[in-house]
């Protein structure tokens, strides 16, 4: 195993990357992975092992800053396609809806800075479906903090 964080190998080898992500998830392990997990969400060329990441990080208990970094990058670049962004948000608010996760700063302040910096985009002129998700992501955080 690699003491990184990444076992993840090569990325276009997404089904054993599912395989994978979907036994870290079901044995509580996954956030030993968080360094290969911000790689697979970095990683373009394939956009199947973005989205298994993103629906696995509901089973995060200790969500990294540079996980959470990553997340609202994805949010945020109008490149990214609805669906991987609003994926996103559904991951951001899954973690802020939970009580028992622990983030890298007090939660309050983890809730505060990244409600600021999703409040611009769920002001923004989106499409309905990608404003939605926003907008409900920012409800959720701001309930947290």
């Amino acid at each position: 195993m690699n003491t990184d964080g990444d076992i993840f190998g090569n990325l276009c080898e997404w089904e054993k990357i599912a395989d994978q992500i979907s036994e870290l998830s079901k044995t509580g392990k996954i956030d030993t992975h968080q360094t290969g997990l911000v790689r697979i969400l970095r990683y373009k060329d394939n956009w199947k092992i973005r989205e298994i990441v993103l629906k696995a990080i509901k089973d995060l208990k200790m969500p990294s800053s540079n996980l959470l970094s990553e997340l609202l990058c994805i949010m945020e670049n109008d490149r990214e396609y609805y669906m991987m962004r609003m994926l996103a948000a559904e991951a951001i608010e899954s973690l802020f809806a939970n009580d028992g996760i622990q983030f890298p700063e007090d939660r309050r302040v983890a809730a505060s800075q990244i409600a600021g910096r999703v409040k611009p985009l769920a002001n923004s002129s989106w499409p309905p479906v990608l404003r939605d998700s926003l907008l409900r992501c920012l409800k959720v955080i701001q309930n947290a903090s």
